[in-house]
């Protein structure tokens, strides 16, 4: 799913992401706070113009600096969650949830609706929202855009177990109907639902590949 070679430099900061993890559909990121694992979710994402090298996400060439290629991240088509949610704050709950698809699909956002728990927010402004709603909110806009892949960073925080199971339920069947995922987590629990293989993001550097990570025990 995942093949990435590239560098992201910040000042006298380099990062570089070595990742080959197969013919997967579904892989989960973790490591320490602050060790890149948010960057190499805005570098598959297109929001990190500074990276250089190669990435292809589910056979998909998005980056290759040689070549001169880059996909902006618009028609890149992946649902993607940031930490912060990043919702429109002039627009209320289901304009936000609607902005992310322009021809309507009204058995899928109802659907949205109901797994999130959304029925009782549709009309209330980001600002009203708890960071947990906020998130639901950004999820259901992600699924809602009907991506090819999902690029989630720690979208489970703050939200209660009960429906934390039940959207953890239903990103499953997302998965088992074809849409890949990369998944950014430090609840083991999590990545263990989820991904079928995981890759440690280490505070220097990123190497890893599917066949590494099964001898160091990760899976």
């Amino acid at each position: 799913m995942l093949v990435i070679n590239c560098m992201l430099a910040r000042g006298e900061q380099r990062q570089r992401y070595e990742i080959n993890t197969g013919k997967v559909h579904s892989v989960g990121i973790t490591g320490a706070s602050g060790c890149g694992k948010t960057s190499l979710i805005r570098i598959l994402a297109g929001f990190e113009p500074r990276a250089v090298g190669r990435v292809e996400v589910a056979g998909r060439c998005l980056q290759d600096s040689q070549q001169g290629v880059f996909v902006p991240p618009e028609n890149r088509r992946a649902g993607v969650v940031c930490q912060d949610s990043c919702l429109f704050p002039h627009l209320n709950v289901l304009k936000n949830i609607s902005f992310g698809n322009k021809q309507a699909n009204p058995a899928l956002l109802s659907e949205l609706i109901s797994v999130l728990e959304l029925e009782n927010l549709l009309t209330r402004k980001p600002h009203l929202l708890s960071g947990g709603e906020q998130r639901r909110v950004a999820i259901a806009r992600a699924i809602y855009s009907e991506p090819d892949f999902l690029l989630f960073d720690e979208p489970l925080t703050g939200i209660d177990m009960r429906l934390k199971k039940k959207i953890l339920d239903y990103l499953r069947r997302l998965q088992q109907g074809g849409v890949s995922l990369v998944y950014v987590s430090h609840i083991s629990d999590e990545l263990n639902i989820l991904c079928e293989t995981q890759v440690c993001v280490e505070q220097t550097s990123i190497s890893a590949s599917t066949s590494a990570l099964l001898e160091c025990g990760i899976s």
